[in-house]
């Protein structure tokens, strides 16, 4: 399901997309805070915030697919 998410992210570009992800960092979409974001055409990047935490996201479209990660910020 996230993929779609994912998905609507890199086509639509809609922050709420991005809220959708949440499962990748563990948050309610509620709970997550979208700071920055940037969309090409196959890829986008964003950072979150959830619960003191930041963390730095990212999604490519290939293969029919899409691929997301977030990895947390180090302090």
């Amino acid at each position: 399901m996230w993929k779609i998410a994912l998905l609507s992210l890199l086509l639509v570009g809609c922050t709420n997309a991005y809220k959708m992800t949440s499962g990748l960092i563990g948050c309610s979409p509620n709970e997550v805070e979208i700071i920055d974001h940037d969309r090409g055409l196959a890829q986008g990047s964003w950072t979150a915030k959830c619960k003191g935490k930041t963390f730095y996201c990212s999604a490519t479209a290939f293969d029919g697919g899409v691929h997301g990660d977030c990895k947390e910020a180090m302090k």
